[in-house]
Protein backbone atom coordinates (compact mmCIF):
# COMPACT_ATOMS: atom_id res chain seq x y z
CA UNK A 1 0.00 0.00 0.00
CA UNK A 2 1.74 3.14 -0.99
CA UNK A 3 0.08 6.17 1.26
CA UNK A 4 2.44 8.56 -0.44
CA UNK A 5 -0.04 8.30 -2.96
CA UNK A 6 -2.84 8.98 -1.27
CA UNK A 7 -1.27 11.89 0.71
CA UNK A 8 -0.48 13.51 -2.87
CA UNK A 9 -4.22 13.20 -3.70
CA UNK A 10 -5.33 15.18 -0.29
CA UNK A 11 -2.68 17.91 -0.74
CA UNK A 12 -3.96 18.98 -4.47
CA UNK A 13 -7.95 18.57 -2.91
CA UNK A 14 -6.89 20.64 -0.41
CA UNK A 15 -4.93 23.20 -2.44
CA UNK A 16 -8.10 23.35 -4.80
CA UNK A 17 -10.49 24.00 -1.95
CA UNK A 18 -8.59 26.67 -1.38
CA UNK A 19 -7.75 28.36 -4.74
CA UNK A 20 -10.83 27.33 -6.25
CA UNK A 21 -12.96 30.12 -4.56
CA UNK A 22 -10.40 32.66 -5.02
CA UNK A 23 -10.30 32.29 -8.70
CA UNK A 24 -14.41 32.58 -8.24
CA UNK A 25 -14.32 35.30 -6.66
CA UNK A 26 -11.50 37.22 -8.53
CA UNK A 27 -13.42 36.49 -11.57
CA UNK A 28 -16.85 37.23 -11.35
CA UNK A 29 -16.49 40.02 -8.51
CA UNK A 30 -19.00 38.61 -6.27
CA UNK A 31 -17.62 37.19 -2.96
CA UNK A 32 -18.86 34.49 -0.34
CA UNK A 33 -19.53 35.13 2.87
CA UNK A 34 -17.38 34.35 5.86
CA UNK A 35 -19.05 30.94 6.79
CA UNK A 36 -18.06 29.47 3.57
CA UNK A 37 -14.81 30.82 3.65
CA UNK A 38 -14.22 29.11 7.27
CA UNK A 39 -15.64 26.55 6.21
CA UNK A 40 -13.48 25.87 2.85
CA UNK A 41 -9.95 26.85 4.95
CA UNK A 42 -11.47 24.45 7.91
CA UNK A 43 -12.01 21.37 5.60
CA UNK A 44 -8.60 22.07 3.63
CA UNK A 45 -6.34 22.27 6.97
CA UNK A 46 -8.15 18.73 7.86
CA UNK A 47 -7.15 16.96 4.14
CA UNK A 48 -3.88 18.19 5.17
CA UNK A 49 -3.94 16.86 8.92
CA UNK A 50 -5.40 13.31 7.74
CA UNK A 51 -2.53 13.71 4.47
CA UNK A 52 0.32 14.26 7.18
CA UNK A 53 -1.11 11.52 9.35
CA UNK A 54 -0.50 8.80 6.09
CA UNK A 55 3.19 10.72 5.70
CA UNK A 56 3.38 9.92 9.28
CA UNK A 57 2.41 6.22 9.01
CA UNK A 58 4.67 5.88 6.02
CA UNK A 59 7.38 6.99 6.89
CA UNK A 60 7.32 5.44 10.62
CA UNK A 61 6.60 1.70 8.51
CA UNK A 62 9.79 2.68 6.76
CA UNK A 63 11.98 3.89 9.57
CA UNK A 64 12.51 7.43 8.90
CA UNK A 65 12.45 10.39 10.73
CA UNK A 66 8.66 11.16 11.94
CA UNK A 67 9.48 14.58 13.72
CA UNK A 68 9.46 16.94 11.21
CA UNK A 69 5.40 15.37 10.13
CA UNK A 70 4.67 15.51 13.57
CA UNK A 71 5.15 18.64 14.18
CA UNK A 72 3.38 19.95 11.35
CA UNK A 73 0.68 18.25 12.48
CA UNK A 74 0.93 19.65 15.89
CA UNK A 75 0.89 22.74 14.12
CA UNK A 76 -1.85 22.01 11.96
CA UNK A 77 -3.77 21.17 14.78
CA UNK A 78 -2.62 24.30 17.03
CA UNK A 79 -4.69 25.99 13.90
CA UNK A 80 -7.47 24.40 13.67
CA UNK A 81 -8.97 23.37 17.29
CA UNK A 82 -9.20 27.28 17.93
CA UNK A 83 -11.12 28.44 14.43
CA UNK A 84 -13.38 25.37 15.11
CA UNK A 85 -14.80 26.79 18.09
Amino acid sequence: MNLGRYSLILYTLALLLLVVPILITLGTDESYGLSWHLLYTNIAIGLLLVGKVLSLIQKRKENKSIVADASIILVLLIILVPRLY
